[in-house]
């Protein structure tokens, strides 16, 4: 995931604009990520609004090919009806099925066993909760 930081200094859509290509620049986003946001006004005006095309069709600093990465804006919906909703309670679900054996508090194991189980998240797993939330047809078929 991106933790893209909203302060007093960083809050407009040129920043974010910056942010993306670095995050291009130095690999993170990489071709056939899919960079999922919500339609704020930074994310998607001004800068930004291009930005569908540019991640698509952008050429990629490593190999000179097109990036192909999918923009997917999640439009305003109650929380029960959000699918990042959906796959964080399926984290912490499992997180408390864990018994903390070989966790030690004050290191980074919590965060690293968070983030094997985010890992292990399937396409399908995560279809299932845009599906769930009415953002694909409901006849969707993903392959396990």
């Amino acid at each position: 995931p991106v933790f893209y930081n909203i302060n007093d200094n960083i809050n407009d859509s040129e920043s974010f604009a910056y942010f993306m290509e670095d995050a291009v620049a130095c690999g993170f986003l990489q071709r056939w990520d899919i960079l999922v946001l919500d339609n704020a006004s930074i994310h998607v005006g001004g800068e930004n609004a291009n930005l569908e095309d540019w991640l698509w069709d952008g050429l990629s600093p490593w190999d000179g090919q097109p990036l192909r990465i999918t923009l997917l804006l999640i439009p305003a919906r109650p929380p029960e009806l959000n699918p990042f909703n959906l796959l964080w309670d399926q984290l912490v679900k499992k997180l408390h099925c864990n018994d903390g054996s070989g966790l030690q508090p004050h290191t980074h194991a919590p965060a690293m066993y968070a983030s094997e189980i985010l890992q292990g998240f399937t396409f399908a797993d995560v279809g299932k909760c845009y599906k769930k939330c009415k953002y694909l047809p409901a006849n969707t078929v993903f392959d396990e």
